[in-house]
């Protein structure tokens, strides 16, 4: 069994999750273990892997700290101690981008030194979401005046 943790954009795609247990054995390649957690996590199918079983592009899988790139790739070979990260695409625009709030499982990396659009799209969904938790009150407070009346009749 190894960790697999997955960063921004993905981490919603398995309802908050920011490390998925997937079972490999030593010598199994990273694409067996994407394989594998796109099995158990089928939200995530289409946005680490394309129709062919390749790596997206702009997608970042780091085995140990090391981008498979620089080495052999999906055929890379994990062990038992292995760590796995997938990173989705970020994309340039004018706002600095928060990327993901440290825990205590891996390093401090509070913000994206680079200017991101997703900082944009992080905004909008601040506000949508303010704007969802306002609808939801004065929905609240609406029932509660239709029970207030209904009670008296």
């Amino acid at each position: 069994m190894g960790l697999v943790r997955l960063y921004g954009t993905l981490r919603p795609r398995v309802g908050g999750e920011g490390v998925v247990d997937v079972p490999w054995s030593p010598g199994d390649t990273i694409a067996d273990v994407i394989r594998e957690l796109l099995r158990r996590k089928p939200g995530l199918q289409g946005h680490i892997l394309d129709g062919e079983g390749q790596l997206l592009p702009y997608v970042n899988v780091f085995l140990n700290g090391r981008d498979i790139r620089h080495l052999n790739g999906l055929e890379s070979r994990v062990d038992r101690d292995t760590e796995l990260f997938i990173f989705p695409p970020v994309a340039g625009g004018q706002t600095p981008a928060p990327v993901w709030a440290a825990d205590d499982s891996g390093p401090a990396l509070a913000r994206l030194g680079a200017q991101g659009e997703s900082g944009v799209r992080y905004n909008r969904n601040r506000r949508y979401e303010s704007q969802m938790q306002e609808k939801k009150l004065a929905l609240q407070e609406l029932q509660q005046r239709i029970q207030h009346v209904l009670h008296r009749l």
